[in-house]
């Protein structure tokens, strides 16, 4: 809504902070979609590169299927949880 609003900053702020508290929620789903979310904001804004990466975290989040974890750093450097192995 912020981001129709004008404010696509405040936007991506909102959206970033979902996803680390969708992380500490171990909510994998959650998190896919906020990516995607994220994903398109960029696209909008003119940043396909960080379209693309928070794209392609989205559909790993979606493809686990399970509650794991992935970590984002402050900066969103995003880096893959590591497999149970």
């Amino acid at each position: 809504m912020q981001e129709y609003a004008g404010r696509p900053e405040e936007s991506l702020r909102t959206c970033r902070e979902a996803v680390e508290w969708a992380r500490r929620a171990e909510d994998t789903r959650l998190q896919a979609a906020l990516h995607l979310r994220l994903a398109d904001s960029y696209a909008r804004l003119g940043d396909p590169a960080s379209a693309a990466l928070h794209r392609e975290h989205g559909r790993a989040h979606a493809g686990r299927g399970g509650p794991r974890r992935a970590t984002p750093s402050r900066n969103m450097t995003l880096t893959p949880a590591k497999s149970a192995a």
